[in-house]
């Protein structure tokens, strides 16, 4: 008799089973300008049309997010469920729709940040090398105020990568900015998957829905505010007119910033 395991999903679920799919781990490093580093455990599920970028930020729940969820009735997988962005940040890629949609807890609040598909201009380059027996190529491009190498596969003809990193002919393996400050590396890679791949989408319901540039600009704006309280309750004579604040993040200046 066949166990089915009955999962509670409180999202919606788009199945893609037409679609070569992968399943691919990567460790994503941050390095601080004092040279601490952070590393994140993170997966990719994706195929030509859909990718679904996964960084869990709760140890306790890393283990549990990072299971598929199998059901031996369908013979289908399920990607980990979209859980509290408190706990994880998933990072959707549908180019059917032409979105690039993340959930974050902001101000307190989960919210999706709805940003607009990037076209990358990527430059192709001769250098190649070897990364877990696959063959790679060399490619670079300059996205929001960072330029970043990847090295991709023609091996695996999958049109995706970590974080919002997409659009050369294969799958990144390894990608990295120039400064070496951010950087993904494929620690494990399954393809093809060989059950259908099912790909759940965020539950708007549950979700505020705000632009790129409005959570930009909402962070900028509570900022300012933060700033002005500070400085209410300092003595006059140490007060400071006015003040900038140098990003240090992914991403340094968007395009709305340089029209």
């Amino acid at each position: 008799m066949k166990k089915i395991v009955t999962v509670f999903l409180f999202l919606i679920v788009t199945v893609v089973s037409s679609q070569e799919t992968l399943r691919v781990s990567y460790e994503e490093t941050f390095t601080f300008t004092n040279n601490r580093q952070i590393t994140f455990k993170t997966i990719l599920f994706a195929n030509n049309v859909i990718s679904q970028y996964i960084k869990t930020i709760d140890d306790k729940k890393k283990f549990e997010l990072n299971r598929p969820i199998a059901s031996d009735a369908d013979n289908k997988i399920t990607t980990p469920k979209i859980v509290d962005a408190g706990n994880s940040s998933t990072l959707i890629i549908d180019r059917a729709k032409n979105t690039i949609r993340q959930n974050l807890l902001h101000q307190g609040k989960p919210i999706i940040i709805d940003d607009v598909t990037v076209n990358l201009e990527w430059q192709l380059l001769n250098d190649v090398k070897t990364i877990k027996t696959f063959n790679c190529n060399k490619a670079i491009v300059n996205f929001r105020g960072r330029t970043f190498v990847a090295w991709y596969t023609l091996d695996i003809p999958i049109s995706a990568g970590p974080w919002k990193l997409h659009g050369l002919p294969g799958l990144i393996l390894e990608a990295t900015d120039t400064e070496t400050l951010y950087t993904w590396y494929a620690t494990e890679i399954i393809y093809p998957v060989e059950e259908n791949l099912v790909l759940p989408d965020f539950d708007y319901s549950e979700f505020d829905l705000i632009s790129m540039r409005e959570y930009i600009q909402s962070k900028v704006e509570n900022r300012k505010s933060s700033e002005k309280l500070m400085m209410s309750k300092m003595p006059k004579e140490h007060r400071i007119e006015s003040s900038t604040v140098e990003r240090k993040g992914l991403e340094l200046i968007y395009e709305w910033e340089t029209n």
